[in-house]
């Protein structure tokens, strides 16, 4: 599973789920 995000505009929310994303080792694309 790979998690995309398009234009993210809540640098909160991003920062949230790249820990999420580290932790679970899932590729997060920007």
């Amino acid at each position: 599973m790979h998690i995309v995000l398009v234009e993210p505009a809540i640098p909160q929310n991003t920062g949230s789920i790249a820990r999420t994303c580290a932790a679970t080792k899932t590729p997060l694309h920007l």
